[in-house]
């Protein structure tokens, strides 16, 4: 992948993640402000991500793009909202880390 579509690749991510950031927010304070703000972050972030996908064949971008998800919300989670981790979920996050490493080029 050239730097441009990391770049949006990345770009997308990062704003999905905050989205449910402030989704996760949302849920627990109700302040609607913070539902609006996180839908309005996702809808950009599907901007970015179907810019993505022009350029990466779907299985592999879809794949990527959601194990790369799931590790820094798994991130935002532990240290931003102190939740609760067990073994098994660090287990997980590895071998999503693993996976990813067998499909980039």
């Amino acid at each position: 992948m050239t730097v441009a579509v990391w770049t949006f690749f990345l770009a997308a991510l990062i704003v999905q993640t905050f989205g449910d950031f402030y989704i996760k927010q949302w849920s627990l304070d109700a302040q609607s402000w913070k539902l609006a703000l996180g839908v309005v972050i996702y809808m950009i972030s599907t901007l970015l991500w179907a810019n993505t996908l022009k350029y990466i064949p779907l299985v592999k971008a879809y794949f990527l793009y959601n194990m790369m998800a799931i590790i820094s919300v798994f991130f935002i989670g532990i240290y931003m909202f102190k939740e609760a981790v067990t073994l098994k979920d660090y287990i997980g996050i590895a071998l999503a880390i693993g996976a990813m490493f067998l499909l980039t080029d």
